[in-house]
């Protein structure tokens, strides 16, 4: 009985190990079906595949705008160097035409007062084909360009006349460089087959150099748009723009050019031109020709309205 004792002694005094984690006990309390699939299934889903996989077009997208951004730039640069080079070379080619008419003998005997005399023969050869902003299509097209093919680039006509004329110079177009330039624009957008080509140079008064020319001026769908719009608005007015369309007329014109000898500038440039003889020989009527001009954007005199 003793020992019988002491073994239940002994059990009272085990006791269950304590552990360092806790251990799970089974609930007693029943649980629905429906809150154990709400337990089980996760409230959020996370794919990173397709997010990564925009992030990656996204990315690759931008490299290629970039790419076409510096390709833009690129040919952008590329084609203002070949403009630039163009412009050059016909500048140089209307330089070697008056440099070659310098030193010839008949330029020899008749050279007065040479640095002015020259520059109105650079003047010329610069203007001979007026000038048109479409001046790199116009070389694009020719093989071999020459001073005679072309017209001159605005920007560089206008470098030109800074060089040339006086900042107050007066002009058919106004007073100043601008006024100048913009007269020559308007003339060419008028006229876009211009072709002026030197006939005689003579001493004028004092300082002046008097240079008569003739040009030729075809009577395209431009000049009725630029110089006589009146004429799509009138059936009269077509019947007679028939009789000149696609004609090429040529024009007498005397410029006066006077210089300034202490600046060696030209300080004024007029220009004095008959559009009604040549226009007559056409319409074969005075009152036609007037009515032309009557409300016409260019005078008779060949200035800009």
């Amino acid at each position: 009985m003793e020992r019988t004792h002491a073994v239940i002694t002994t059990k009272q005094h085990i006791q269950r190990p304590r552990y360092a984690y806790p251990v799970q006990v089974k609930s007693t309390t029943p649980q629905s079906p429906v809150a154990h699939t709400i337990l089980a299934e996760p409230t959020h889903s996370f794919d990173l595949v397709p997010s990564v996989s925009a992030a990656l077009d996204a990315k690759l997208e931008a490299r290629r705008a970039r790419g076409r951004l510096s390709t833009q730039r690129y040919r952008k640069k590329q084609a203002n160097k070949v403009t630039t080079l163009y412009r050059d070379i016909s500048l140089l080619l209307h330089e070697i035409q008056a440099c070659k008419m310098r030193i010839s003998d008949h330029w020899i005997h008749m050279v007065v007062n040479p640095k002015a005399w020259g520059v109105v023969v650079e003047y010329y050869c610069l203007l001979g084909r007026g000038v048109n902003n479409s001046f790199l299509t116009k070389f694009s097209t020719s093989r071999s360009p020459s001073a005679h093919q072309s017209p001159v680039h605005v920007e560089t006509l206008h470098e030109y006349f800074q060089t040339i004329l006086m900042p107050n110079v007066i002009s058919c177009g106004g007073v100043g460089v601008e006024a100048h330039l913009t007269e020559w624009m308007r003339i060419s957008t008028m006229f876009p087959d211009f072709n002026m080509k030197i006939v005689r140079m003579e001493k004028g008064a004092n300082s002046e150099v008097v240079v008569t020319s003739k040009t030729a001026l075809t009577f395209s769908e431009n000049t009725f748009r630029n110089a006589f719009p009146h004429v799509s608005n009138n059936d009269y007015m077509i019947q007679i723009a028939e009789k000149l369309w696609g004609k090429t007329l040529e024009i007498r014109t005397v410029a006066h050019f006077i210089w300034d000898e202490k600046m060696d500038r030209f300080d004024e440039i007029r220009f004095e031109a008959d559009l009604i003889s040549p226009m007559l020989r056409v319409l074969g009527s005075l009152d036609l020709v007037a009515c032309m001009f009557e409300s016409a954007l260019v005078s008779p005199e060949g200035k800009p309205v």
